[in-house]
């Protein structure tokens, strides 16, 4: 698939737009760290450049008294990963109206407000550095008459890498199937659909087929903080967002509803769990670009061990007000 020449963008549709941000190349070059020049535009140029993602997001959701899903991503100096994001949410399989959509910024120093805001999405500002407390200020952004919250981060997209020009304009299904699922099964108090990596170099993808055929890993990532979607009343009843989470605060949240779920004889669901559900997400696979950066993945993996007690059920029970490198 031919990408097309960002020094014409001017002249670009709104499929060259997929072609360039969504196609596998385009992923593979953004990994290389050559994504858009935005730093060639100005603030009036990049208004420009974003208006045909804008025109769509805002029509998908930002038309809405009353949305039944709020969807809360998660943005830190995001401005080259937001534009790709953002662009797949105008694939989404979403009527418009059903669902807002808020991106919060984690008080970036770049671009990111520039980018999020030209892009239409609802804006958000949490000062308060930290994801927890991003996730909290996008929970207390939502809509109060929300029935669920999808959780996710800023790069993270909702349709696969485009291989193919017949896939070009293919919609994303994962919010119709997570949707769907909890409005047939009203005892599930929420699900994940799964989350995988976008693209990585070969080592790591190598590492994780075998690590599949050693059952030593799962197909998908399930209850990441990529993809969380779940009933918003049932969030706040076990206890909300809790800021003092700072490490493992997507894994937190995932055994806090689990463990209200068991006390109320309900449950949760996972694309590993039931296959029905598999759906998954795309993440930036930034951090495992290099083989230098699966090394050190590896390593700070091996070195940082297991710190975790387990609860009555062999559940985690996270520590509070312990920062990721502070775990060795």
């Amino acid at each position: 698939m031919k990408r097309p020449d960002p020094g014409n963008w001017r002249t670009w549709q709104y499929e060259d737009y997929l072609r360039y941000f969504l196609s596998i190349e385009g992923v593979r070059q953004r990994m290389k760290g050559r994504g858009f020049p935005l730093d060639a535009l100005t603030d009036n140029e990049l208004w420009q450049f974003c208006a045909p993602i804008r025109t769509r997001i805002e029509e998908k959701f930002g038309r809405s008294e009353s949305p039944r899903v709020s969807i809360a991503l998660v943005a830190y100096n995001e401005e080259r990963e937001l534009i790709p994001t953002l662009l797949s949410y105008t694939l989404l399989d979403c009527p418009p109206g059903l669902a807002e959509l808020i991106v919060v910024d984690n008080n970036s120093t770049d671009r990111t407000r520039d980018v999020i805001q030209a892009c239409g999405a609802r804006y958000v500002l949490c000062k308060e550095q930290g994801t927890p407390f991003a996730r909290a200020a996008g929970l207390a952004a939502s809509h109060p008459d929300t029935e669920y919250i999808w959780m996710s981060d800023g790069d993270v997209r909702v349709v696969p890498p485009i291989k193919r020009e017949e896939d070009l304009l293919r919609p994303g299904t994962v919010f119709q199937t997570a949707y769907r699922f909890l409005e047939a099964h009203p005892r599930t108090v929420g699900v994940s659909t799964g989350a995988v990596i976008e693209h990585a170099h070969w080592s790591y993808r190598l590492i994780h087929i075998l690590a599949l055929k050693l059952k030593r890993t799962s197909k998908y990532s399930c209850w990441s903080g990529s993809n969380q979607f779940v009933r918003k009343r049932v969030l706040a009843e076990s206890g909300g967002i809790d800021t003092s989470v700072l490490f493992g605060e997507d894994q937190y949240r995932h055994f806090q509803l689990a463990r209200w779920a068991k006390a109320n004889k309900m449950h949760l669901n996972s694309a590993n769990m039931s296959e029905e559900i598999a759906d998954p997400v795309y993440y930036s696979g930034r951090r495992y670009a290099t083989l230098g950066h699966v090394i050190l993945h590896l390593w700070d993996t091996l070195k940082r061990g297991s710190y975790f007690e387990k609860d009555e059920y062999g559940w985690a029970l996270h520590k509070k007000n312990i920062g990721w490198r502070q775990v060795r």
